[in-house]
């Protein structure tokens, strides 16, 4: 159960990030934000860490997939800077937030995880949800 309460957490504060993206925005171009908005998130991190006193080592493969993982994530943070500074909040936000999509294919492909014909109903929803919320805004 605490995951959903973590889950849940994560859901709020992401919906917040979003428009705190956007109402800086229109006070900085995409790169500036993303400067700043990294600059605390890493921050945060190191105080997250120091406070919760990590047990475990670090090997070459986590730091290799960790590093990997926070330019992609970097990258992408990057990208929706920039969709944000010219598209309709609303919009970019969900779009974006549709990554689990992308997440189902490579866990069949990459990790050998299995697809539910639930999710693979999902993932059909996914895509038609974000042709119906973009056919207005394409153009």
């Amino acid at each position: 159960m605490k995951w959903l309460v973590l889950s849940i957490i994560s859901l709020v504060l992401w919906g917040l990030w979003s428009i705190l993206i956007k109402i800086a925005l229109k006070y900085a171009d995409w790169c500036r934000v993303a400067l700043l908005s990294s600059t605390a998130a890493l921050a945060t991190t190191i105080m997250a860490v120091i406070l919760a006193k990590p047990k475990s080592e670090l090997n070459q493969q986590a730091i290799y997939y960790a590093m990997i993982a926070g330019a992609i994530g970097v990258l992408g943070n990057l990208a929706f800077n920039m969709a944000l500074e010219i598209g309709s909040t609303s919009i970019v936000t969900s779009v974006s937030a549709l990554y689990p999509l992308i997440t189902l294919i490579l866990g069949k492909l990459v990790l050998r995880e299995e697809i539910t014909v639930t999710q693979l109903i999902g993932i059909i929803l996914a895509v038609i949800a974000i042709i119906l919320m973009s056919i207005k805004n394409i153009g």
